[in-house]
């Protein structure tokens, strides 16, 4: 038996044949730019002491408050004043209304039983 095949005209399984071929090729690129950012940071920290990194690594996490907190709450200036309350409301809003009793007997309730088990 024989069987040809002409997909000259078949443009859906073009289309599919191009992307599986675009997923592997961005798959590709994605691992070697992990791996050149990897290695780069690793010869950099390695160049560095302890303290200079502890440094790199709080300047970096203040300029990045301080840009979430500017380009979403239009915050520039982040001190105990902003923060205080801010980080209270955001605690009240998640386990303000928790009934602390009944969730502390039912976790104990729970752990009884797989104990059991």
């Amino acid at each position: 038996m024989r069987v040809e095949l002409n997909i000259k005209n078949d443009e859906e399984l073009r289309d599919y044949i191009k992307e599986a071929i675009n997923g592997q090729v961005l798959a590709i690129v994605r691992d070697d730019v992990f791996n050149t950012v990897k290695a780069e940071l690793h010869r950099k920290i390695n160049l560095m002491s302890g303290d200079s990194i502890v440094n790199l690594m709080s300047s970096a996490a203040r300029v990045v408050i301080k840009d979430i907190l500017y380009k979403h709450f239009g915050v520039s200036e982040w001190d105990k004043t902003f923060i205080k309350p801010f980080v209270e409301s955001i605690v009240e809003q998640n386990i303000g209304n928790t009934n602390w009793d009944k969730l502390i007997e039912d976790m104990a309730k729970d752990k009884i039983k797989k104990m059991i088990q």
